[in-house]
């Protein structure tokens, strides 16, 4: 192993959850899903937690709110609606909200 310009590292990447990691972008990977499931929920509200895998969120009916908390503190609400989806990076605060009375159906693979 060298130690100038052009030099070979010997150390494997750690493994990232990210939709956005170098690899995805630069190797022959490709995604993998380790949860697929489907629910409806009504009046319902989820403590925020987080995947170490992406999420994608499809609205099959109905309709709910995601709250995703930003890196300051802050967060963002989506409301979706049927036949519209979200996608959350692994390790980012999130949240389910669905109201009492408008039940929604989704799809979620991570």
């Amino acid at each position: 192993m060298g130690t100038g310009s052009g030099s070979v590292t010997n150390h494997t990447p750690s493994f990232s959850g990210s939709l956005f990691q170098e690899r995805l972008r630069t190797e022959d990977w490709g995604p993998r899903f380790f949860a697929y499931y489907y629910k409806q929920w009504d009046d319902y509200q989820m403590s925020y937690h987080t995947h170490d895998s992406t999420e994608i969120m499809y609205i099959i009916t109905g309709m709910c709110r995601v709250d995703v908390r930003m890196a300051d503190g802050s967060s963002e609400q989506a409301v979706l609606k049927k036949g519209q989806f979200i996608l959350l990076d692994a390790g980012v605060p999130h949240r389910l909200l669905v109201q009492d009375g408008v039940p929604c159906r989704a799809e979620c693979s991570m």
